[in-house]
């Protein structure tokens, strides 16, 4: 659980409801939170075989579960890389949801919280429904916000702690990212970036916006980083990411509308996979200057209707080139058309090749962005390839 101090009231994320007195991820923790107070839940999410997001600390559920004691399981152990380490176990993506109902959760780390083992086998894994579900009916997630400032510091101190703190270390590419909330007013929007490890050495990236600029969009935000990255995970395909997070997202959060760009890198052969949900589209920069917006897939927000249908586009990009994925507040201002900030970042990024990818997010924030008043929330994730 964590508590965040903002001026005489503190706001407390129940982060897997409360691990330190009831098992982690399970509904009792999560009741207890919400008796104890807690402002928001948190829960970390992966897929199952069939495409149902579960509610566990990771995709490996050797460690936090009875399946062990389940001898038709047996042939399901395996090896996989789990965030660039290799782990050896059972995975939730192997399994149906009926068949990961049947197991029973036990205490992940019982040296450090011995007294969580005598519930070890009580409860079962909580689906991201049933969680989302209680918070609605309870009230949790949108209480105790009495004034616009505190929901501007709530909602900014929201989005900042589901944004990456630490980008992967790939082989071969170089990763650089910036966060710029708005200036004007007192509203935060839901703009996020993301960049994780996928299987064979690739790399997913991500920025997206979630309509709106208040603290239920600071909080979709992190619900749907957390669904895109479990399918992602699961099977990186970009199109079938952003279809799968879609189907969630219309079921789960029926009134929420979200733009992202959602791309898989393979640093060794350079080969790029993409997909757009209604976002800006990314623009790749030649180690020579040459751009090109990559504008040729379809795809409209997530949220926007049920059988929303996504294509993925492809390119091979040479050693030195570069990629850049950002939100809609770099280019759009009321004082500078739509098609002015597209051209104004291809301008610039043609005056600016060969640099790394933390020079190309500050070069494209100065001079797209300078020290003016912003009226939106603006995120960077630049790639280079360098090998």
């Amino acid at each position: 659980m964590w508590i965040v101090k903002l001026s005489a009231q503190p706001l407390v994320i129940a982060h897997r409801g409360v691990p330190g007195l009831r098992l982690e991820h399970t509904r009792p923790s999560y009741d207890l939170a919400i008796d104890t107070g807690a402002d928001y839940i948190e829960p970390d999410v992966v897929a199952s075989r069939d495409g149902q997001l579960v509610v566990r600390h990771e995709n490996e559920i050797g460690s936090t579960t009875d399946i062990a004691d389940h001898p038709e399981f047996a042939d399901r152990r395996t090896t996989k890389t789990v965030d660039g380490v290799e782990k050896d176990g059972w995975f939730t993506e192997d399994f149906t949801l009926e068949e990961l109902k049947g197991l029973r959760v036990r205490e992940r780390i019982p040296a450090l919280r011995p007294h969580n083992s005598r519930f070890d086998g009580q409860f079962e894994i909580p689906a991201l429904g049933e969680v989302i579900e209680l918070a609605r009916r309870l009230g949790v997630g949108l209480a105790n916000v009495d004034t616009f400032a505190r929901e501007h510091t709530i909602a900014e101190t929201l989005q900042r702690s589901v944004l990456p703190g630490i980008l992967p270390a790939i082989p071969g590419l170089d990763l650089a990212v910036s966060y710029l909330p708005a200036t004007e007013g007192a509203d935060v929007g839901g703009d996020w970036y993301d960049a994780f490890p996928v299987s064979r050495g690739r790399v997913g990236l991500v920025t997206g916006d979630v309509a709106g600029h208040n603290i239920a969009s600071a909080a979709v935000m992190g619900q749907v980083r957390s669904v895109l990255r479990a399918y992602a995970m699961h099977r990186p395909h970009p199109g079938r990411v952003l279809q799968r997070t879609n189907t969630a997202l219309v079921r789960l959060l029926p009134e929420a509308l979200v733009s992202v760009v959602y791309a898989v890198l393979n640093p060794a052969t350079g080969l790029l996979g993409y997909a757009n949900a209604g976002h800006p589209p990314p623009i790749v920069i030649t180690g020579t200057g040459e751009t090109e917006y990559l504008d040729d897939t379809v795809g409209v927000m997530l949220g926007a209707c049920t059988d929303a249908r996504f294509t993925t586009g492809y390119r091979r990009l040479p050693p030195g080139t570069g990629l850049l994925c950002y939100t809609d507040g770099l280019i759009e201002h009321r004082n500078r058309d739509i098609s002015e900030g597209l051209a104004a970042l291809a301008e610039t990024l043609h005056r600016s090749a060969g640099r790394s990818a933390e020079q190309t997010c500050a070069t494209v924030q100065a001079a797209l962005l300078g020290t003016a008043e912003r009226a939106d929330d603006v995120c960077l994730l630049a790639a280079r390839l360098t090998g």
